[in-house]
């Protein structure tokens, strides 16, 4: 059978063979109406957070030893920090970094003033 020498029936008929019902049907996406939402609602019901306590820690420094140096600590020992005195000291909440402080002593106890805030922090910070 050649090509040339069918009518137009033929053709049509050819053209229906591939039209087999169990081939996939293609159909336009629907998608239900976007409803929005009170964003304003969902900051005020973070209040449940306000009593969760977190771990923070302030880190004056931290030294590197051996084995054989650790166990010849005694009373009076000295363990030379990588900070100076006076420089400012990480400070952490739950192992995250949180910035940078200075130690201050307050009714003799010591106490830290934040003096830089991670990017991240400070992100989220404006974003209140």
């Amino acid at each position: 059978m050649t090509f040339s020498n069918l009518t137009q029936e033929q053709i049509e008929e050819m053209l229906n063979l591939n039209r087999d019902s169990s081939s996939p049907k293609i159909k336009k996406a629907q998608f239900s109406p976007f409803e929005s939402h009170n964003t304003t609602s969902e900051v005020t019901n973070i209040n449940f957070l306000d009593n969760i306590e977190v771990e923070v820690q302030a880190v004056l420094g931290t030294a590197s030893q051996t084995l054989r140096e650790i166990l010849e600590l005694n009373v009076d020992s000295i363990i030379s920090l990588d900070k100076l005195a006076g420089d400012k000291v990480d400070v952490y909440i739950n192992d995250e970094w949180l910035g940078l402080g200075e130690v201050l002593v307050l009714n003799n106890q010591f106490g830290i003033r934040i003096s830089l805030l991670s990017q991240e922090e400070q992100q989220s910070l404006k974003q209140e």
